[in-house]
C-alpha cells in the first residue's frame, strides 16, 4: 500500500496561506513504513527493557531520553538544551526573525516625521543684490512641520512582505527545534559510545591481567621444564599486543568527553564524567504506531514548510512589482522669518501630493526578480521532497539496523559463550598435553576479542534506536502553531503566570543576567540545572525572574523566547561575587542594574527550588535525579521499572497530594500545577491514574497496576491565642520528618496556600492556582 500525502507545503496550506494562482499541485509519493514495520520488539536479551512505548503521543517516545535510566545522561543534555553555542546561535535567529517581522509590520502604517528648521541665506535677495560698499543682510527662515507618508497596498505587496517576514520567523524556530533535535541525538550518541568505550576499556584490563596471569602461570613451567623459552617469549608478545589497545581505548574516551563538553557548552577539560557503561541505559520493549506520516512532523521538515510559504509570499511581491505604485504624502506645519510669527494663522502651510508610478522599462530587472523568485521555491520543493525520502531512509535503516543487529547480537552471545568455554578449559588442557601452547593462547585471546566485538554490537544496537527515535520527530517539545494540531503537548505549568505582569526593580537594584535566550523548554531545564549544579544555600532571598523577549505570552506561549534575571542583591558586589560563582562552573553571565521596569512571565525562589517541596512541584518524569518523597507525598519506589538491577523510582509520587478527607470525598491538589480536584472512589486521574479508596487515614491511588497511599499534607494539631489577640495554628507536616510548623494567618503554606482564618476549632486555608478553594482543617483530637 502507498500514501499518497499531498504534503501541507506542497498544496493546501499553500494554497491557503498565499495569494498567487500559479500554485504548484506537485504530490509527493510517499511509502507506508508502518505497512511492513508497524512495529519494532526489542528482543536483545542484555539489554534492560523499558515498557513498550507508542509513537507519537507517549511521553516515552516525546522525551524518550529521560526515560532511559541514566540520570548523568538527562543532566547533560539539560546542560546542553541550556549553553550549547549552535543552540544559542539559533535561538538568536528567532530573535532576528522577530525583528524583521517587526519591521516589515511596521512598514504597512503610515510614516510621520516631525521637522523643526532654522535656515539663514545671504545675500537674502540672491546673489548681485548687494551694492558694493555694502555688506549683504541674511534672510533668517524659522519652520516647523509634521511630514506623513503612505504607499497604497493596492496589490497586497505590503501584506505580502509582511507573510513573508512572519513565515521566515516560524521557519527560524523550526530550524531551533532541528537544531535541538539533532543536539539531543548527536550528545547522546556520543555518550553512549562513551559508556561503551567504559566496558572495552574494562575489558582490556580484564584481558591484560588474565595475560599477566598466563604469562606468571608460563614462568612457573618454564622454571619446572615443561615450557619452552619459545613459548615464553611469545607469551610476552601477546602481553605487550594487548597493552596497546588500552592507551588507543583511553584515547577515544578522552576525545569523547571533550566532545561531550563541546556539545554541552563547557570547554574541553572541564567536564568529569562516571565510568559507567552500557548496562546503565534501558530501552523500551517495543515501539509501536511506526508511521511514515511522523516522519512529516519533524522541525526540519517543517521548517521547509514554512520557507516555502515564505517563497510563494516572496514571488507574490516579486510579482506586483511591476504594477503601479500609489504613494500618498503631506505635510502641516508653519513657516516664518521671526520665530514671534510662528504658530501664527498666517505663517500655515500645507501640502498633499499624490503619486502613480508604473515602471516603463527598466532592462528586465524586474521579470529577473520573478525568475529568482520561481526558482528560490522550486530550489525548496526539491530540498522538501530530498528531506522527506531522506528522513524515510533514516527511519527505514534504523528499523533493519534493529533487526539485524538483533540476530548479530544472538550469534554474537552464542560465540562469546563458546570462546569463554574454550578459554576456561584450554589452560588445564594445555598442562595435560592435551592442545599445544598457540592453541591454548588463541583461545584466550579469541575470548577477549569476542567480547569487545559484543560490546560493538551492543552499541550499535542501541544507537539504532536512538537514530529510530530521532527519524520519527521524538525527543523534543512540538509547537502549536495556527492551523494545526499538537501531537506531543509540552509540560504542565509548575510556577508560570497566567499572563505577564509588570516588575518593578528597587532604585539601587542589582541584577545577574543569565547569557542567553531561552524557550520556555529551555527555561524548566535551566531550572532542573540549578538545583544540581549550586548549592541550596547559595541565597535564600534570590529569584529568577522569566522576562519574555520575543513573542506573545498570552496567545501562543509556545513561541516565547526569554531572559532569565536573579534579583535579591544587597550591592554590586554581592552580585559580581554571585556572578563569578556561576562562571567557575562555566555558566556564562553578567551584572547590570536594571534602567525600567519590565513585564515578568515568571518567578521562581532559588530556595524553594532546593526544596523538596518544590521538586514535588516540577513536571512527572522530568526530575532526575528522584530526591526524597516531601511530606504527604506519594512513595513512588515500587518495582515499576528495572533499573541495573533495582527498583526504579517513577514520578507517580509526585503527581498529586492530599489536602483534607471529609464524608468519603478527597481534596487532591495537583503538585505540577497546584490545581484542586475533589475526587471520590473511582474517579479518573492524570497519568493514567485512578481513586481506589478512601478511607478516614488517607487515600490510596492506582498508577499502571501499583497502589500508593497518600497522607494528608497537613494536620491540625491545635490553636492558640497568642498574648497579642492573635490566633495561631500549630500544623503537623504528615511526611516522614513529622514536622510542626506554626503558622498565623496570612501565612502561605504548601500548594500556594494561604492561611485566611484561625479560631478556637479549626483553620481555613485558601488553595488553588487558578480556581481558588476554601479547605477548613479541624483540630485533631
Amino acid at each position: 500500500m502507498k500514501l499518497l500525502l499531498f504534503q501541507t507545503g506542497l498544496v493546501f496550506l499553500l494554497a491557503g496561506c498565499a495569494s498567487s494562482p500559479h500554485m504548484s499541485d506537485d504530490a509527493v509519493p510517499v511509502p507506508e513504513i508502518g505497512d511492513q514495520h508497524p512495529s519494532v520488539k526489542n528482543e536483545a536479551g542484555q539489554v534492560k527493557k523499558l515498557p513498550a512505548v507508542t509513537v507519537p503521543d507517549d511521553k516515552y517516545f516525546g522525551r524518550w531520553w529521560r526515560y532511559l535510566g541514566n540520570d548523568e545522561l538527562v543532566m547533560l543534555i539539560d546542560r546542553a538544551i541550556i549553553n550549547n553555542q549552535q543552540l544559542q546561535i539559533s535561538a538568536q535567529r528567532v530573535v532576528q526573525a522577530k525583528a524583521r517581522a517587526g519591521q516589515e509590520a511596521a512598514a504597512s502604517l503610515p510614516v510621520l516625521d516631525f521637522r523643526a528648521g532654522y535656515s539663514v541665506e545671504a545675500p537674502g535677495r540672491g546673489i548681485g543684490s548687494v551694492p558694493k560698499g555694502r555688506s549683504p543682510n541674511g534672510d533668517e527662515e524659522y519652520e516647523l512641520k509634521l511630514d506623513a507618508s503612505y504607499t497604497v497596498d493596492l496589490w497586497g505587496q505590503r501584506k505580502s512582505l509582511a507573510d513573508s517576514a512572519e513565515l521566515k520567523l516560524q521557519q527560524a524556530v523550526y530550524q531551533y527545534d532541528a537544531q535541538l533535535l539533532q543536539t539531543i541525538t548527536d550528545l547522546t550518541k556520543n555518550y553512549l559510545q562513551y559508556l561503551s568505550i567504559n566496558d572495552r576499556i574494562r575489558n582490556a584490563q580484564e584481558s591484560e591481567k588474565d595475560l599477566m596471569s598466563m604469562l606468571q602461570g608460563m614462568k612457573d613451567l618454564y622454571e619446572q621444564g615443561d615450557a619452552t623459552v619459545v613459548e615464553m617469549e611469545i607469551q610476552k608478545s601477546s602481553v605487550y599486543s594487548t597493552r596497546t589497545v588500552l592507551p588507543t581505548l583511553l584515547l577515544q574516551k578522552a576525545q569523547l568527553v571533550n566532545q561531550i563538553a563541546i556539545q554541552t557548552g563547557s570547554a574541553p577539560g572541564a567536564l568529569h564524567l562516571s565510568d559507567q557503561g552500557l548496562s546503565s541505559v534501558s530501552f523500551p520493549s517495543e515501539v509501536t504506531g511506526i508511521s511514515s506520516s511522523y516522519v512529516l512532523r519533524r522541525p526540519d521538515i517543517r521548517a521547509l514548510e514554512s520557507a516555502m510559504q515564505a517563497a510563494d509570499a516572496d514571488l507574490e511581491v516579486a510579482r506586483t512589482e511591476v504594477l503601479p505604485a500609489l504613494n500618498l504624502s503631506a505635510g502641516i506645519g508653519y513657516g516664518a522669518r521671526k520665530v514671534s510669527d510662528l504658530l501664527q494663522p498666517h505663517t500655515l502651510m500645507w501640502d498633499f501630493i499624490a503619486n502613480l508610478t508604473l515602471n516603463v522599462f527598466d532592462g528586465g530587472r524586474q521579470q529577473q526578480q520573478i525568475r529568482l523568485a520561481q526558482s528560490v521555491r522550486s530550489e525548496l520543493v526539491e530540498t522538501y521532497v530530498f528531506n522527506i525520502y531522506s528522513g524515510l531512509q533514516r527511519a527505514k535503516d534504523a528499523l533493519f539496523e534493529i533487526d539485524f543487529t538483533h540476530k548479530r547480537l544472538q550469534l554474537q552471545d552464542e560465540s562469546v559463550r563458546a570462546a569463554k568455554a574454550a578459554k576456561e578449559l584450554g589452560f588445564e588442557a594445555y598442562r595435560a598435553g592435551g592442545i599445544d601452547f598457540l592453541t591454548f593462547l588463541d583461545s584466550s585471546l579469541s575470548y577477549q576479542q569476542r567480547r569487545d566485538e559484543q560490546y560493538n554490537n551492543n552499541l550499535e544496537y542501541y544507537l539504532a534506536f536512538v537514530d529510530l527515535y530521532t527519524a520519527l520527530g521524538g525527543g523534543i517539545p512540538y509547537r502549536e502553531v495556527p492551523g494545526t494540531v499538537s501531537l506531543t503537548q509540552w509540560q504542565d505549568e509548575f510556577g508560570w503566570q497566567d499572563k505577564p505582569s509588570e516588575y518593578e526593580p528597587e532604585d539601587d537594584a542589582w541584577f545577574v543576567r543569565i547569557s542567553g535566550v531561552y524557550d520556555r523548554f529551555a527555561v524548566e531545564a535551566m531550572l532542573r540545572d540549578f538545583v544540581r549544579r549550586y548549592p541550596a544555600d547559595m541565597k535564600s532571598d534570590l529569584n529568577i525572574l522569566v522576562q519574555p523577549l520575543v513573542g506573545d505570552s498570552q496567545n501562543n506561549p509556545q513561541q516565547v523566547w526569554y531572559v532569565l534575571n536573579v534579583d535579591g542583591f544587597d550591592d554590586e558586589g554581592q552580585a559580581r561575587q554571585w556572578c563569578e560563582m556561576l562562571r567557575q562552573s562555566l555558566q556564562r553571565c553578567s551584572v547590570f542594574q536594571p534602567e525600567d521596569d519590565f513585564r515578568l512571565s515568571a518567578r521562581f525562589s532559588i530556595a524553594e527550588m532546593s526544596s523538596a517541596e518544590h521538586e514535588a512541584r516540577l513536571p512527572p518524569g522530568d526530575w532526575s535525579p528522584v530526591s526524597p518523597q516531601a511530606g504527604g507525598m506519594l512513595t513512588a519506589e515500587a518495582n515499576y521499572i528495572s533499573r541495573a538491577g533495582k527498583p526504579m523510582k517513577i514520578n507517580f509520587g509526585k503527581a498529586y497530594s492530599l489536602l483534607k478527607i471529609e464524608n468519603g470525598t478527597a481534596w487532591l491538589i495537583g503538585n505540577n500545577t497546584h490545581r484542586i480536584w475533589k475526587v471520590n472512589v473511582g474517579d479518573d486521574l492524570h497519568y493514567n491514574g485512578r481513586v481506589v479508596e478512601i478511607s478516614v487515614d488517607g487515600v490510596v491511588l492506582e498508577f499502571s497496576g501499583k497502589h500508593y497511599f497518600l497522607k494528608p499534607v497537613y494536620q491540625l494539631q491545635s490553636t492558640v491565642l497568642a498574648p497579642d489577640g492573635r490566633w495561631m495554628a500549630h500544623l503537623r507536616w504528615g511526611g516522614a520528618s513529622n514536622k510542626l510548623f506554626t503558622r498565623r494567618v496570612g501565612d502561605k503554606v504548601y500548594g500556594s496556600g494561604v492561611i485566611r482564618v484561625i479560631s478556637e476549632t479549626g483553620v481555613i486555608i485558601e488553595w488553588g492556582k487558578r480556581s481558588k478553594h476554601l479547605i477548613d482543617l479541624k483540630t485533631v483530637n
